[in-house]
């Protein structure tokens, strides 16, 4: 009955292994799909991630949008632009004849 220490383990999903030693969960705005990742992703334009630990990210709903990366949360269409497509990067201004005074606007 000899107890048997495991060596080095592969970083869990989710987290990063930047030295060796530790595992830390990704911050919100990254991700890791992978094991063994020394560094988290970035979420890509259109897309977010609020929490910790996240192993990918969620794209933003119509009516919002994210231009950056690393995002930790989507932004409402401003008024006079509307969005209807989930994974937006930017809004579209309404076009002639029509008007949105209202934000998170997700149609013409």
């Amino acid at each position: 009955g000899q107890t048997v220490i495991i060596g080095c383990q592969p970083c869990p999903a989710g987290s990063y292994c930047p030295d060796g030693i530790n595992a830390i969960l990704c911050p919100p705005g990254k991700y890791s799909n992978v094991t063994g990742a020394s560094e988290c992703l970035n979420c890509a334009a259109g897309s977010y991630n609020g929490v910790s630990g996240a192993t990918e990210c969620t794209l933003c709903p119509p009516g919002k949008f994210s231009n950056l990366t690393g995002a930790v949360e989507c932004l409402n269409c401003a008024a006079g632009s509307y969005n209807g497509e989930s994974g937006a990067t930017e809004c579209t201004l309404c076009p002639p004849g029509k008007f949105s005074n209202v934000t998170g606007a997700v149609e013409a």
